[in-house]
């Protein structure tokens, strides 16, 4: 049996929010030739850490 320690780096380590726009936009622009924004984007994320609180 093999073990696996995994780790949640996003937000902690590394900072992927850029790298995640980037290529949902480029994937976005691939499929509809058009340029969408970070807000756009954003929109389709589900709720926050507070938000789940609530």
């Amino acid at each position: 049996m093999k073990k696996i320690i995994a780790f949640d780096m996003d937000g902690t380590t590394a900072e992927t929010f850029p790298v995640i726009f980037d290529s949902f936009r480029k994937t976005v622009h691939d499929y509809t030739d058009k340029w969408i924004s970070n807000q756009v984007i954003l929109a389709q994320f589900g709720a926050n850490e507070i938000g789940m609180l609530k």
